[in-house]
């Protein structure tokens, strides 16, 4: 059986037909006052075009940044004297304090922005064996505590070996003129340079001391191979020999420790030891380089958005002007 559609259903449909059309209309009205206003205002765009753009290549060219690392190594307990002397520097940059970088060295102190440090964390240093004292503190630490947290806590990153020391410029910068004046100043220090005579005194007397031990205990063993005679057998009799199985043990432990005497005994020569410098690393980030487009983007919206309020705030008044 045939069904016939309801009128209303029909008037409905015409309903959607012209609004859908009005729709169209409105959109063609938007986008040809749109194109109006830019003809209208075409002059003025391109001054803020122009204009943003120059502001954005200056903002391009004056906002880069560079970073330059340097790795140290703090002796004689110094860690705290180095920290605080970044914070001084940190202080008198601040106060643009150029008698006090004319002193330390310091020319173009202005290129730098600032100085930070923090500590090359290192586990396998921190819980050497060789020192009990403190691989039993850590286990009794690791047991209570979050182990990163320990770790990375400021009285427990003091006490790493290695430091990395970052500089920020805005420009680029030579080693001798930026890096090599700030570290002579943190190894400006009478107290540790006495501290730095006696420790490479000592350092050099431990040397020649354990060269000495050392070479007892090869008279010793070349005076028992050759009282036991020649052959594979000594090496058997060697394992079996507790004492002597000792003496060798004691050897290969202090022949380590030569090895890390002696480049202690490099290390000693500054207070402040750098062991790597890297110049000039760019900062980049998610602006660098686009303001010269994002600078004159910004000018042309607020132009709009200015405009916009205007023309809002004219019809308003208007329609408040006929109530009235």
């Amino acid at each position: 059986m045939a069904h016939t559609p309801p009128e209303n259903q029909e008037i409905d449909l015409t309903k959607v037909a012209r609004s859908v059309r009005a729709s169209f209309s409105r959109a063609n009205d938007s986008i040809f006052d749109g194109i109006l206003f830019i003809k209208r205002n075409i002059v003025i765009f391109i001054i803020l075009i122009i204009v943003g753009a120059a502001l954005g290549f200056y903002l391009d060219s004056s906002s880069k940044s560079y970073e330059h690392k340097v790795n140290v190594i703090p002796n004689f307990q110094s860690v705290d004297y180095l920290y605080s002397e970044i914070d001084l520097l940190n202080a008198k940059l601040r106060e643009n304090d150029s008698a006090f970088f004319k002193k330390a060295g310091i020319k173009n102190f202005k290129n730098l922005s600032k100085v930070e440090i923090e500590p090359i964390v290192d586990i396998y240093q921190f819980i050497d064996n060789s020192d009990e004292k403190r691989l039993a503190l850590f286990k009794i630490l690791a047991e209570n505590g979050d182990l990163k947290k320990i770790l990375e806590e400021n009285t427990t990153s003091k006490n790493y070996k290695s430091h990395l020391i970052t500089f920020t410029t805005k420009k680029v910068s030579q080693q001798s003129e930026l890096i090599d004046p700030i570290m002579e100043h943190f190894n400006n220090s009478t107290y540790f340079d006495t501290i730095k005579r006696q420790s490479i005194e000592s350092q050099i007397e431990k040397i020649s001391s354990t060269d000495s031990i050392i070479a007892q205990i090869d008279n010793i063993l070349n005076d028992y191979s050759k009282s036991s005679g020649s052959g594979n057998s000594n090496l058997v009799y060697y394992k079996d020999n507790t004492d002597l199985n000792e003496i060798i043990n004691i050897k290969s432990y202090m022949v380590r420790e030569q090895a890390k005497n002696r480049i202690d005994l490099i290390n000693f020569q500054k207070t402040v030891k750098d062991s790597s410098v890297i110049m000039n690393i760019k900062n980049y980030s998610a602006l660098t380089g686009r303001m010269k487009v994002i600078v004159p983007v910004i000018f042309i919206l607020l132009f709009v958005f200015f405009r916009m309020f205007v023309s809002y705030y004219k019809n308003q008044t208007y329609k408040r002007s006929l109530i009235n």
